[in-house]
């Protein structure tokens, strides 16, 4: 099975222009965004979850090539190839929701779960309820026995 989180937006054209301009833009700051997102994230996730965002460090030479990357990917096609049970579980919140409607009509087994008062992170905003998710898809998966 697949439980994807966070991914039901196909990364092109404006909106994968405005975050590239927003990296470039973050890239230029004396500290490349860092204070910035450490706000951010201290006003929206759990402290049980933000040591473990810090703990690693941030990528931040590796944003805009990440972005930069995306829109070589054929997402639409990918989807339709799965052939597993397949999970989707965005935030309520989440920007990148904006195709949710379509990955549903290219993977029409797949369960869609949106979790109220999340944005994008929603591993790491509401993560009892992701790890309740996964507990769900990891129950499913068994009763369907190796089939599956």
């Amino acid at each position: 099975g697949l439980v994807a989180a966070s991914c039901t937006a196909l990364p092109r054209g404006l909106a994968l222009r405005t975050y590239r301009s927003l990296s470039r833009t973050f890239d230029r700051l004396p500290d490349r965004g860092l204070a910035i997102s450490r706000r951010v994230l201290e006003s929206t996730l759990p402290p049980e979850t933000l040591d473990d965002f810090e703990a690693g460090g941030y990528a931040l030479d590796a944003q805009d090539v990440a972005l930069a990357s995306l829109s070589s990917l054929d997402l639409a096609a990918a989807v339709t190839r799965i052939a597993v049970p397949l999970w989707f579980v965005n935030g309520q919140y989440d920007q990148l929701r904006l195709n949710e409607r379509l990955f549903r009509r290219l993977a029409p087994r797949a369960e869609l779960i949106v979790v109220p008062r999340t944005s994008h992170l929603v591993t790491a905003m509401r993560p009892r309820v992701f790890n309740a998710l996964l507990d769900v898809a990891l129950a499913t998966l068994r009763a369907a026995g190796p089939a599956a």
